[in-house]
């Protein structure tokens, strides 16, 4: 019987930096060996200068089995992964650790490494004294019947959250050793169920529903790892870092008119048929964020539709953010939040900053990647990536995507009288292999009223001059909301959900504006494929054309506004421009044409250029992933695309696509 007295204080170290590339793995042993996977006794030797605590490791099969098999990541403990502290390796040493992993296959066929360590000063943790009490097995109940599992009491007598590693014998569901994991909260006990065999990771969360009867008859701890003090400012400089070049509308805001069209379907209740949604008219946004809306048709789902169009311009100011949720960063890449969150005005439901998760007790955490914010989760679960358009003074997101597949919401913009603005929304939800929801929405006509975009500070220095010459000379896309048509043609793989299946798709393209200019974009099949269709397939040329955009120098921002507010250095001798306080870096020149763009955020664009007539522009667009093609023709005076060509753009699987413009027309 445990009594819960005043808890141990174990020394916390001094946390440092160090290099996990001297971390040196060797797979020593395995057990629990299934198709699912097995658990690994890992040996790491520290080569480097600082004692380091190894939290997350990568496996993955070697040698001929590398190039057919995934590298999966595990952890030793659960959230957070950082400054942790218990069982070092010390410099010169080495040390054993065990781990579950779901890569399958003989420990002599894979690999270990260490992703994530902490570095500290601080001397080995003895194992805590009367960690685990005597094992008991009691009634759990699950939807296919009652069957007894091990409960077993787990006292932890340090003021530090504990993780805990167990090998456990079991003699039900089958006879064998498997690897289990808990999480103790500072000085207390844990009635810690065994309900199940572990899978990925060896932490079962208390409250889960046994398939069959689990019986254990030994537990021997083999490894423990603690919790240190969080570094709560450093989590609030990340995440402000990463918040604030996310646009938004901010105070005081505008009044925003416009038209709207809605279309799109929703599976009937115990039916495979679809009822249609459809709806049109105008609406007015006001700065406090009621929606008035003057429309027919399915207005409820116009209404839900438009507030999620605008939600991220709507979100509260970093400073409210910081004032209102402790951000406390718990892996390299991510910060969590405690509190309301962000959107405050017609949230939409995939930006929304939850205190907690639904399961409870976990905290919403946003994934830092670029000096941009990539995705969200909680607990172990990556919730939702986001795919974001660099639009040169800060990022809007493209989409967000959830891990699980089932929803997808997309995001086409333009910049309208200064700000940017939503032109197209699109969302798409399903279950399993079935089309739950699928809604598309179209803006047009949007005017703001009632506040001014806020007045731009000009760019300083002995650069500013020779730099303005450069970006403003070189040969620039039409800006004017000029009607245009054209004849489109798509070939894609049809792999991007947002293509619909489609790998090729023909039809006219009615346009006001081009790239970052195009206010509206319609796309008629000659009713080929329908209403629907075409509504979702305009989104998506909508979507590439952000693709184009953020990348072509073509179609760039305009200088004042990129470099709004900063120093320009005059170029060094190697034609390299260096600047200050703003989101750009360095611009590289060559002669009277700039060659690359090097941002803050580590972004970093390279151009190629070519002819066009006596014009000479950018040809080709690179960064660290992707390559944007493009195709230049005049019109009527008007530079304009006539082909734009994607490879590689969200990674190295994705594309090729191609949309190919062809008969355009100024009117």
């Amino acid at each position: 019987m445990f009594t819960e007295g005043p808890a141990q204080s174990p020394n916390v170290p001094r946390f440092g930096d160090g290099d996990v590339d001297r971390l040196a793995c060797r797979i020593v042993d395995q057990g629990g060996q299934r198709e699912n996977g097995s658990w690994l006794v890992v040996e790491v030797e520290n080569r480097g200068a600082v004692a380091a605590e190894p939290v997350v490791f990568a496996i993955a099969p070697s040698g001929r089995d590398r190039a057919t098999g995934d590298e999966r990541r595990t952890s030793r403990g659960r959230l957070p992964d950082l400054r942790r502290f218990g069982r070092p390796v010390a410099p010169g040493q080495k040390q054993r650790f065990w781990l579950r992993t779901s890569v399958p296959g003989d420990r002599k066929k894979l690999q270990a490494r260490v992703v994530e360590a902490c570095f500290h000063d601080g001397p080995p943790v003895p194992e805590p004294a009367g960690l685990v009490g005597a094992i008991d097995h009691v009634q759990r109940e699950s939807m296919i019947g009652t069957f007894p599992v091990p409960l077993v009491k787990l006292h932890n007598p340090l003021d530090r959250d504990l993780d805990v590693l167990m090998l456990v014998t079991l003699s039900q569901p089958r006879d064998g050793v498997e690897l289990f994991g808990a999480r103790i909260a500072a000085g207390k006990t844990l009635d810690w169920v065994l309900w199940s065999v572990p899978y990925e990771t060896p932490f079962l969360d208390t409250d889960g529903a046994p398939a069959g009867p689990v019986r254990a008859t030994k537990i021997d701890v083999v490894d423990w790892l603690l919790v240190g003090d969080p570094d709560a400012d450093a989590g609030a400089r990340r995440f402000a870092a990463a918040y604030e070049p996310w646009l938004r509308w901010a105070e005081p805001r505008p009044t925003v008119q416009g038209s709207f069209e809605l279309r799109g379907r929703q599976l009937r209740v115990n039916s495979t048929e679809y009822d249609p949604l459809a709806a049109s008219g105008g609406f007015t946004l006001h700065p406090d964020g009621k929606l008035v809306l003057e429309a027919s048709g399915t207005t409820g789902d116009a209404e839900q539709a438009l507030r999620a169009a605008f939600a991220d311009l709507l979100r509260k100011s970093t400073d409210e953010v910081l004032k209102g949720n402790r951000c406390l960063p718990i892996t390299a890449d991510r910060v969590e939040l405690h509190g309301a969150g962000f959107t405050a005005e017609g949230p939409s439901p995939f930006a929304a900053g939850h205190g907690a998760s639904a399961g409870g007790g976990e905290r919403m955490w946003y994934e830092l990647g670029g000096g941009q914010i990539v995705g969200c989760g909680w607990g172990p679960h990556r919730w939702q990536r986001w795919q974001t358009l660099d639009v040169g003074n800060g990022y809007l997101v493209a989409r967000r995507e959830q891990e699980d597949g089932k929803v997808f919401e997309q995001f086409s913009w333009a910049q309208i009288d200064g700000r940017w603005m939503p032109v197209a929304w699109q969302s798409s939800t399903t279950y399993g292999a079935q089309l739950f929801r699928d809604v598309s929405l179209h803006l047009a006509d949007l005017r703001v009223t009632g506040a001014v975009a806020a007045p731009v500070a000009a760019p300083a220095g002995d650069g500013v001059d020779a730099l303005r010459a450069l970006w403003d000379g070189a040969p620039h896309v039409a800006t004017a909301p000029l009607e245009l048509t054209a004849q489109v043609e798509v070939r894609t793989p049809g792999t991007d959900w947002v293509w619909a299946g489609n790998k090729k798709v023909e039809g006219t393209l009615h346009l006001r504006g081009i790239g970052r200019s195009c206010r509206q974009l319609t796309l008629d099949t000659g009713g080929r494929l329908g209403e629907e269709a075409e509504h979702t397939l305009a989104a998506a040329i909508f979507d590439r054309f952000g693709i184009w955009f953020a990348r072509d120098f073509n179609d760039r921002p305009a200088f004042d506004e990129l470099f709004d507010g900063t120093r320009i250095d005059a170029a060094d001798p190697g034609g390299v421009f260096h600047v200050h306080d703003g989101p750009v870096l360095a611009v590289h020149a060559k002669g009277d044409r700039i060659v690359r763009v090097i941002y803050r955020n580590g972004r970093d664009l390279t151009f190629t250029h070519g002819k066009l007539g006596a014009l000479e522009v950018v040809t080709t667009a690179r960064d660290h992933i992707g390559t944007t093609k493009v195709t230049l023709q005049v019109v009527d005076g008007h530079l304009l695309p006539a082909r734009l060509h994607f490879e590689h753009i969200y990674d190295r699987e994705w594309g090729p696509e191609t949309i190919t413009l062809r008969n355009l027309k100024v009117h």
